[in-house]
């Protein structure tokens, strides 16, 4: 049996396997994003290459910035560095 990709087929029951390895990678890499900048661990140095995922990069960067700035007392950082653990 020969097996080719299909762009038709993604999405689909019938997709590549490679198109749902390729499309759980994805979510995972924007999900660690996101957890790196919710955590502390992304200062805001770089860029990503997709422009969409840096435009969320940047807005989150920004949220988290507001967040800290609003919320400074000694059991908001305690939250934080549990929420690290």
């Amino acid at each position: 049996m020969e097996y080719l990709d299909k762009p038709l087929h993604d999405e689909t029951s019938q997709a590549h396997p490679a198109y749902w390895r390729g499309k759980s990678r994805g979510i995972n890499d924007v999900l660690k994003i996101v957890s790196d900048i919710m955590l502390n661990y992304d200062n805001g140095s770089g860029s990503n290459n997709n422009p969409n995922i840096e435009a969320m990069r940047r807005a989150l960067i920004q949220w988290r910035e507001l967040v800290n700035s609003t919320f400074t007392s000694d059991e908001a950082k305690k939250e934080v560095e549990k929420a690290k653990k």
